[in-house]
């Protein structure tokens, strides 16, 4: 005959569950996620945005470096503020004031425009095309919310205005500091 064991039972080990601890995880790490990515993204505009109004600072202290020197009245174009032709000196037509990537018309994701104002009277000594009695300047962003939020107005004041609506700044706009 058989012995019976009075021994109780021992219980199978039990088995730690691990998926809801991985769900867990993921979902805390989609929710950092979720709220990092966009400021991360609004700081990245924001650092963006300060060389556009580096170039807009530049580009007014070339155009009165350019009337002070040339007695051409401002710049006609961008163009004319860019480094002279290959073997040249500089002069009201080519004056070297800022670098030839500047003339391209887009840096850091904007796009600028110059605005000639009225034209002066006659052109400058040794000057082909007569200044200008006044300049605007616009920089509005490539793709709005993308690389950028902001849109940019500059004239000969040298005031920076600007404007967080997707449309051209005007001189209406508030100055920014």
């Amino acid at each position: 005959m058989g012995r019976v064991s009075t021994a109780p039972a021992t219980p199978p080990p039990k088995r730690r569950r691990v998926w809801p601890w991985v769900v867990g995880g993921l979902l805390v790490f989609v929710v950092i996620a979720a709220i990092a990515i966009p400021n991360l993204l609004r700081s990245r505009m924001a650092a963006g945005e300060s060389p556009v109004m580096g170039t807009l600072r530049g580009l007014n202290t070339a155009a009165v470096t350019y009337i002070s020197t040339f007695a051409n009245g401002f710049p006609p174009s961008l163009k004319a503020l860019g480094p002279p032709l290959a073997g040249s000196a500089a002069d009201c037509n080519h004056a070297d004031l800022v670098p030839a990537d500047w003339l391209s018309g887009q840096r850091y994701g904007y796009r600028f425009e110059y605005v000639p104002g009225p034209r002066v009277e006659k052109p400058g000594p040794g000057c082909a095309v007569a200044g200008v009695e006044s300049y605007q300047i616009r920089g509005r962003p490539i793709r709005y919310g993308e690389t950028g939020t902001r849109s940019f107005y500059t004239d000969e004041s040298a005031v920076i205005r600007g404007t967080v609506e997707d449309r051209a700044a005007t001189p209406a706009d508030p100055p920014i500091n």
